[in-house]
């Protein structure tokens, strides 16, 4: 089914052809959509559009497949640097873990992480701030170093974009020494 248009989506995706994947991504909505009895039809409105219109609209609902799917097209919009509308999803997607009470996880603080990333890259520099230290604090708990550095380079990354280079240089650093541990 769907699953064929979500890995031919990941290869064009990895191959650099943004837009070619989210056409991809977007069939798989469509598919699964149209599976379900949904019917969803796009012929009147453009693709991006209609994807818009029922993803960030529509009910997300309690089936994980939906939500990966639609997790798929936000990251082909931050690949694609639609981070305007990366924000949008990503946004929309971590607000459904958080109404569904799901405990806070790995996959949802990396789609935090991803919001934080896609703030940083469209100037909403104080934004991607507190989520990337808000991922940081999650991730110093699990104690995985790895990710810790990760976290932290993406500080260092958002203060060099926003012209804070002594903080910038720090958390550099930290993941420098983080990443040695």
């Amino acid at each position: 089914g769907y699953h064929i248009f979500l890995l031919l989506a990941e290869m064009l995706g990895e191959s650099g052809e943004y837009e070619d994947a989210k056409l991809y991504v977007i069939r798989a909505l469509q598919h699964r959509s149209d599976y379900d009895g949904g019917g969803v039809e796009s012929k009147d409105i453009g693709m991006d559009t209609w994807a818009d219109d029922w993803y960030l609209f529509g009910d997300l609902g309690n089936e994980p497949d939906l939500v990966q799917i639609k997790l798929n097209f936000a990251f082909c919009l931050q690949k694609a640097k639609e981070y305007g509308r990366a924000i949008k999803f990503f946004g929309a997607i971590l607000k459904w873990y958080f109404d569904t009470k799901r405990p806070l996880d790995v996959q949802t603080d990396t789609i935090r992480m991803c919001l934080g990333i896609a703030h940083s890259k469209n100037k909403s520099y104080e934004k991607a701030e507190q989520l990337e230290l808000a991922c940081l604090e999650y991730r110093e708990g699990e104690n995985d170093f790895g990710e810790i550095s990760k976290a932290q380079r993406n500080l260092g990354q958002n203060y060099q974009a926003w012209g804070k280079f002594d903080e910038a240089m720090e958390y550099y650093g930290k993941a420098k020494q983080c990443i040695k541990l």
